[in-house]
C-alpha cells in the first residue's frame, strides 16, 4: 500500500511545494527516498508516489526511480501549467476540478505558488462553473470555496447540458462573496477577462473541464478545450499589447 497514512507500506511525508514543483519523502521498508517532481497538486504527488512505490516494490534502483519522477511530464488537465503565460510573469493553470472539494484542493495549491520572486504577494484568479444535470447542492459550495481561496472569481458556463447556464451561475453565486465575484456566461470571454487583469505573481486557475475538448450546452455540443483557448487568448492579448 502507499499513501500518507501511518500504516502505508510506502508512506508520503515532508511534502514541500514551490513554483518549480513538489518535493516529498517516500518512507519504505529499506529507508527513505527523497523525491522531486515538476508536478504540483496533492493528486499528482499521490500519483508520483504510486508509480515510485510500484517501481521500488519490483526492485528498481532508487536512483532510477528518482530520475524518472524528476522527469515526469504534465498530466493534461490536472494542474496543467500553460507555459505561454510565463513571458507575462504570471501562471495559468487548467484543472479538471468540478466539485467543491476538487476546487478547494486546486486553489490551495495555487495560493501556495502565487507571488513574485521577490516575495511579493500574488493573487489567485479563478474561472469556474458548475455542470448542469448534476448535484445542485454543490453549486453554492463551489462559490463559497472560490470566495474563500481566490482573490477574484469569474463564474462562467461549464457543461450546462439542458439547463439554463444563467440559472446555474446564479446558484453558484448564491454561496459567493459578491464583492470579489462576477458572472460572465461566455467561457471564452471569462478566461480572456481573467488573463487581462492578471499581473506578475498572479495565478489564474481555469477549472472544471480540464482535458475535455467539448462543451455540452442546451443548444448542442461545441468544441472547447480550455488549454488551447488560453494559449489562443494569450497570443491575441500579446499581439495587442498588455
Amino acid at each position: 500500500t502507499f499513501g500518507s497514512t501511518a500504516g502505508a507500506d510506502y508512506r508520503i511525508a515532508e511534502v514541500e511545494t514551490t513554483r518549480s514543483g513538489t518535493g516529498f519523502a517516500l518512507h519504505h521498508y529499506e529507508g527513505v527516498l527523497e523525491l522531486q517532481t515538476p508536478l504540483l497538486g496533492p493528486y499528482n504527488v499521490l500519483n508520483a508516489a504510486g508509480a515510485a512505490s510500484l517501481a521500488l516494490a519490483v526492485g528498481t534502483d532508487e536512483g532510477a526511480v528518482s530520475r524518472a519522477v524528476r522527469r515526469m511530464g504534465q498530466v493534461p488537465g490536472r494542474f496543467e501549467r500553460i507555459a505561454a503565460a510565463g513571458e507575462y510573469g504570471f501562471e495559468v493553470v487548467v484543472d479538471y476540478a468540478h466539485t467543491d472539494v476538487g476546487l478547494d484542493a486546486v486553489l490551495r495549491v495555487a495560493r501556495g505558488v502565487a507571488g513574485g520572486p521577490d516575495g511579493s504577494r500574488g493573487r489567485v484568479i479563478c474561472v469556474f462553473g458548475a455542470a448542469g444535470e448534476r448535484d445542485r447542492a454543490k453549486r453554492p459550495k463551489m462559490g463559497r470555496v472560490a470566495s474563500l481561496l481566490a482573490d477574484m472569481s469569474l463564474i462562467t458556463t461549464d457543461d450546462a447540458y439542458s439547463e439554463d447556464p444563467g440559472k446555474i451561475a446564479r446558484e453558484v453565486e448564491a454561496g459567493s462573496d459578491l464583492s470579489r465575484t462576477s458572472i460572465e456566461l461566455d467561457r471564452r470571454k471569462a478566461i480572456r477577462r481573467a488573463l487581462e487583469v492578471a499581473r506578475a505573481g498572479d495565478v489564474v486557475v481555469v477549472a472544471g473541464k480540464g482535458h475535455e475538448t467539448v462543451q455540452h450546452l442546451p443548444e448542442g455540443d461545441v468544441p472547447f478545450h480550455d488549454a488551447m483557448v488560453v494559449r489562443e487568448l494569450l497570443e491575441e492579448i500579446g499581439n495587442k499589447g498588455r
